[in-house]
C-alpha cells in the first residue's frame, strides 16, 4: 500500500501567521543560511505519526472528529532555538489546553493502534530551519486561539518549497 508522511497539529490562525512572519527578517539577519518557514506552514505539532498507510488516513481523520469547544488561548511571548536541530521557534508558557488536547490525540492514536513519535509535547511554532541563533526581539505577547487539531501531510514540495497539506 502507498504511504504518506503525516502529523496532527493545531493550525496557526492567519492573524498569528502574519505577526510571527514579521520576525523573519531579524532571524535571517543573525542566521544568514536560515531557511524561513512559510507562514502558511505554522502550526503546533501534537503528534508526529510519520509514514502512514493511505488506506488509514480517513480513520485518523475520524479520530479527530471529536467535539472541541474550549475557548482557550496560548500566549506566545518569546523566541527560542533547538540548536541541535537548528530551528528557531516561537513559544510561550505551559498551556493546560494544549497539554490536554495533545494527550487526547495521543490517547486516541494509541487506542487505535497508530504509532507516533512519543517524545514529550513541547508546544512551539517553528519559524526557521538551518538557524540556531535567536535574534533579540522584544514584542507584545501574541494570543493564539487553540483550535481543533487537524491531520496534515508533510514532505510535499510546491514551487520547490516544503508545504504541509491539510487532509
Amino acid at each position: 500500500m502507498p504511504s504518506i508522511r503525516t502529523f496532527i497539529a493545531i493550525p496557526c490562525p492567519i492573524e498569528v501567521q502574519e505577526r510571527l512572519a514579521k520576525f523573519g527578517e531579524e532571524i535571517a539577519e543573525v542566521n544568514p543560511k536560515a531557511r524561513l518557514i512559510s507562514p502558511f506552514n505554522y502550526h503546533i505539532t501534537l503528534a508526529y505519526i510519520g509514514e502512514t498507510d493511505t488506506s488509514r488516513v480517513n480513520e485518523i481523520k475520524d479520530l479527530l472528529s471529536f467535539k472541541w469547544e474550549a475557548e482557550s488561548f496560548w500566549e506566545i511571548n518569546r523566541l527560542g532555538a533547538f540548536s541541535t536541530h537548528k530551528i528557531v521557534y516561537a513559544a510561550g508558557p505551559f498551556s493546560p489546553a494544549i497539554e490536554a488536547l495533545g494527550e487526547k490525540v495521543r490517547r486516541l492514536l494509541r487506542q487505535n493502534g497508530f504509532s507516533f513519535d512519543d517524545k514529550p509535547l513541547r508546544p512551539h511554532i517553528s519559524l526557521a530551519r538551518k538557524a540556531s541563533v535567536v535574534p533579540e526581539i522584544s514584542f507584545e505577547p501574541i494570543y493564539m486561539s487553540i483550535e481543533k487539531p487537524e491531520l496534515f501531510q508533510s514532505g510535499i514540495k510546491i514551487n520547490n518549497k516544503l508545504t504541509y497539506i491539510k487532509l
